[in-house]
């Protein structure tokens, strides 16, 4: 799965109740630090505070947003997951009716990974959040992987369409070359298109998160199953079948919480 956009359309994906409620949260925050500025600015009129006032804004849009998400993001993860039909164990998954959504909790483990592309270690999901001047773009590429538990039983997890509810980390700044793919946004390609003075060109800066193998994780997704000649729990002549977590109609797998390895 490979995926591209623009980050004001990144929660897109959300069901339109969440996606209301995910607005009056950072809203909420807005609102709750433009108002604590203005009465500082107004206690300490004639100390020099108003001077900065201008630049207290800026700090407001972008403090505003970033705790806004991060908040808006935690209240949406448990939502999502109390809209499941409840936690399943792994161990117990294969028993779960085809098509329940269901909430799990494993270990990742991979087959397969994708390169970072900031220089990190390979992971089954990369989210990498990009900012060219005043464009901001976004993109993920995952592969499908397994959840373990301590017991060692495995389910699989599909990444077709799949989400990450993840906070993004600080931006640095990058080179082109480390986020090349992004040029693919017609926003993006304009920022930086050929003939244009390099003085022109705005800053890049960019941030990334990586999904690692031994890495746990919770995820949201439609129960199903898919044939995996691995499977060794199984009578000699049955069909190797394996308990999976697919997206469905109304929601993508839902990747919603990780602690990281190590």
């Amino acid at each position: 799965m490979r995926r591209l956009h623009a980050a004001k359309d990144d929660l897109d994906w959300l069901p339109e109740r969440y996606r209301l409620l995910r607005g009056a949260v950072v809203g909420s925050v807005w609102a709750t630090l433009g108002g604590a500025f203005a009465a500082t600015v107004w206690f300490t009129a004639g100390h020099g505070v108003i001077y900065v006032a201008g630049k207290g804004v800026l700090a407001i849009g972008a403090g505003g947003y970033w705790l806004g998400d991060r908040v808006s993001k935690g209240i949406v993860s448990r939502r999502l997951a109390k809209l499941a039909s409840g936690d399943v164990d792994l161990s117990r998954l294969s028993n779960s009716t085809d098509g329940d959504l269901v909430h799990v909790r494993g270990v990742v483990r991979a087959s397969k990974t994708v390169a970072s592309r900031l220089g990190g270690s390979p992971g089954v999901y990369r989210r990498t959040r990009a900012v060219f001047g005043e464009q901001a773009a976004i993109e993920e590429e995952a592969v499908d992987f397994q959840l373990v538990d301590a017991e060692g039983h495995a389910i699989g997890v599909e990444v077709d369409r799949a989400r990450w509810l993840v906070h993004d980390g600080k931006l640095q700044k990058v080179t082109l070359a480390d986020v090349e793919s992004l040029l693919e946004l017609p926003a993006v390609q304009k920022l930086v298109a050929p003939g244009k003075m390099r003085r022109k060109t705005p800053p890049i800066r960019a941030t990334e998160v990586m999904l690692r193998p031994g890495d746990e994780v919770e995820v949201v997704g439609y129960k199903s199953r898919k044939v995996d000649p691995t499977v060794v729990d199984r009578l000699a002549r049955e069909t190797p079948m394996r308990a999976t977590l697919r997206s469905g109609k109304e929601l993508p797998v839902v990747i919603l919480r990780v602690k990281e390895s190590g």
